[in-house]
């Protein structure tokens, strides 16, 4: 079905055209301030009055009330013929001649509802393409994520808002003001994360799991470039030595929560956190329940070498080798690195090779 077909026999032409010819004063033919015909408008105004004064009952059922009242509608006409001829007379536009009518809420109150119908109707769809045509040159491929409230806000600035140009010199201070505070409030405020909008700037990606073999190594490379001795604490139950040197505290990472590592020797425990007691009693315990642990809101520290010592690590994941042993991986957030651990009861201390904090 058509359009045609749609709206045949509606009737909305002949209503559209009975507002305008009484209510569009500017194409009116007055001479000498009176109009060439005296009943110009009449025979439409009482098609309105039919239409608009009485109650309409839709074809679905909705009753609908009466807009006017049709006897004052019609005294009414006759004196707003006069108004309107004046404003004829005096030049006036559509939206200076009606401004006093709809400020004055207790004169020509049926004639006003009628204008302002006149007034609202929208004969083109020139300002909905306008609009669409505004919000694609605001919304464009590269601000495709913008939310509805941040877009119809910069639709009405640029539809209803002072041309701004900063080249000619002549913005008004006032709007300047404005637009400062605003800049200011939006700097002061907004977040920007460009490590996840651009992919070559921002935090590095997680590295793959690696060998804690070749760690180790890496470490005490480190460990003799700075002259340091350390302590070099392996998987096994051994130690290389019972020295105990303090080395410098490296920088926070941004990512740990630990605020960095501390020295070797003894774990000194950070402020807003506590060490757990040992996950279990004894050895055989401990290595029944490792797989099913929960580590939630829980850190595992460990103890490496100069100049590094302490460093916690969150929970990654596990996996069972080709033998049935099971492998747990540790995400340490100073080296972006996974690292497995045997995680043995009896070197779990703080005094010890590794402990289990969590947050107070």
């Amino acid at each position: 079905m058509g359009l045609e077909d749609r709206f045949l026999n509606t009737g909305w032409d002949e209503i559209i055209s009975a507002l305008s010819i009484c209510f569009d004063f500017t194409t009116w033919d007055i001479v000498d301030g009176k109009l060439t015909d005296p009943t110009y408008g009449d025979k439409e105004m009482e098609l309105l009055i039919i239409l608009f004064g009485f109650e309409k009952t839709q074809p679905g059922g909705v009753t609908t009330g009466a807009l006017i009242n049709p006897v004052d509608a019609r005294i009414e006409w006759v004196l707003f013929k006069e108004v309107l001829i004046q404003f004829k007379s005096a030049g006036s536009s559509l939206d200076i001649g009606y401004k006093p009518i709809f400020a004055d809420e207790a004169s020509y109150q049926s004639m006003r509802i009628l204008a302002a119908i006149f007034m609202c109707l929208c004969l083109s769809t020139v300002c909905c393409e306008a609009g669409f045509s505004l919000m694609a040159n605001i919304m464009t491929a590269l601000r495709n994520c913008m939310n509805i409230i941040t877009l119809d806000c910069l639709m009405q600035i640029a539809s209803n808002c002072p041309k701004i140009d900063h080249l000619d010199g002549t913005m008004d201070p006032v709007i300047m003001g404005i637009c400062f505070e605003a800049f200011d409030h939006w700097a002061s405020v907004m977040q920007r994360f460009p490590g996840r909008a651009h992919g070559h700037q921002g935090r590095k990606k997680k590295g793959s799991p690696g060998s804690l073999s070749d760690f180790y190594e890496d470490l005490s490379k480190t460990a003799r470039a700075a002259g340091g001795g350390g302590r070099l604490i392996e998987s096994s139950d051994e130690e290389d030595g019972d020295s105990e040197a303090h080395g410098a505290e490296q920088d926070a990472d941004a990512d740990n929560e630990m605020g960095g590592v501390t020295g070797v020797g003894d774990y000194e425990v950070k402020a807003g956190w506590h060490v757990l007691n040992e996950p279990a009693s004894t050895p055989e315990l401990w290595s029944a329940m490792k797989e099913d642990y929960d580590w939630t809101n829980k850190r595992l520290v460990h103890i490496w070498v100069l100049p590094y010592g302490w460093d916690s690590s969150s929970f990654n994941h596990q996996l069972r080798d080709q033998d049935g042993e099971l492998i747990q991986f540790f995400l340490y957030a100073r080296s972006r690195q996974m690292y497995s651990h045997e995680l043995k009861l009896e070197t779990y201390g703080t005094d010890g090779q590794w402990v289990i904090i969590q947050k107070n």
